[in-house]
């Protein structure tokens, strides 16, 4: 019936229809016949949504008023349905039931970002979706949704680091793709900040993963929207700023990334800026300019990217205090004259 009276993109409203209050019948009548038939039904509205629904056939990012509409109603569905789904057995089989449930209702609204959202904007999108999950499933007390995070939470990534890949589209001669991946870095800090679920080996993975994924995005930013003799100044900025974040949080992850990012900054300096010839103002060179900064960061980090009680601390200041004087070293070879080198040094 739903078949003949619903046509178009509307019968897959209709299956999800029938499949929700199944499942309300089969809550309340505890009937596992219910719940084999509103899981066919469920199986018959996700295959009508990729036949009809998704009008794959549709150049992407083109509106479709219909797939607007229905998509979220569909994914709505699933997801009340996924709440409705449980039975008495708490057993494996039945969270896992309920799970196919809520991922479908994610896939969902997953591919109505991928196919309606703007290319620029659907990091922002995949960011802002992977955090609703992840705040309504600790409100809800369902963990599974923080998974769903997880997955989001890559797709942003992803889309932040490959949309518009050529950098044609540019605000002055910054690449827009830069602006469009700052909501991933402070999604993913966010994340790392508010993720809550009963396994602690979970919450711990999750912040060194979702912090180390804000911190590498950072550093891609500054690397596509940072004048090249710049990049190495502004990551020793960016590696500065964790540091005195981690000492005022006592996160010590912050702490090995403020290193991490300093060894990028001294190796994008010792590589590239070692080598600047343009002057940055009279008498003055770029290099010499860039390679101080550098430097002085070094010496910055070598007494605050550690903990005070950290084992480390002393191992790690050695190598920010040598690799900084190594740097100075190379610039006084390529700036002080020949006879005074020596004194130089």
């Amino acid at each position: 019936a739903a078949w003949a009276l619903f046509s178009g993109d509307w019968t897959a409203l209709a299956f999800a229809g029938i499949m929700l209050t199944l499942a309300v019948l089969g809550q309340k009548l505890k009937s596992i016949h219910l719940q084999v038939q509103y899981g066919i039904l469920g199986l018959l509205a996700l295959y009508r949504v990729v036949a009809v629904n998704l009008h794959s056939e549709v150049p992407q990012y083109t509106h479709v008023r219909t797939r607007l509409i229905t998509l979220p109603i569909v994914a709505a569905a699933f997801y009340v349905t996924a709440k409705w789904a449980a039975t008495r057995e708490d057993n494996a089989n039945q969270r896992t039931f309920r799970g196919l449930f809520a991922f479908a209702g994610t896939v969902l609204i997953t591919a109505l970002i991928y196919y309606e959202v703007p290319e620029l904007w659907q990091p922002l999108a995949a960011i802002v979706f992977a955090m609703l999950l992840l705040e309504v499933g600790q409100q809800i007390g369902y963990p599974v949704l923080a998974w769903h995070t997880h997955l989001l939470g890559g797709l942003a990534v992803l889309a932040a680091v490959t949309a518009d890949p050529s950098g044609a589209q540019r605000w002055h001669d910054i690449p827009l793709h830069a602006f469009a991946a700052l909501p991933v870095v402070a999604g993913a800090y966010w994340i790392a900040r508010r993720i809550r679920v009963p396994n602690p080996a979970h919450v711990r993975l999750g912040r060194i993963a979702y912090s180390w994924a804000g911190t590498g995005m950072m550093v891609w930013v500054l690397n596509e929207a940072v004048p090249a003799p710049w990049i190495a100044v502004s990551w020793i900025i960016f590696a500065v700023v964790l540091a005195l974040v981690m000492r005022r949080i006592g996160y010590r992850q912050l702490g090995w990334q403020a290193n991490a990012v300093a060894a990028c900054s001294l190796v994008r300096a010792y590589t590239f800026n070692l080598e600047l010839e343009q002057p940055f103002w009279q008498g003055i060179s770029l290099r010499l300019v860039t390679i101080s900064l550098v430097a002085a960061g070094l010496y910055f980090l070598s007494r605050q990217s550690t903990t005070p009680d950290s084992e480390s601390r002393r191992a790690v200041s050695y190598l920010h205090t040598f690799a900084a004087t190594a740097l100075l070293a190379f610039l006084a070879w390529h700036e002080a004259p020949s006879g005074w080198l020596a004194a130089v040094w």
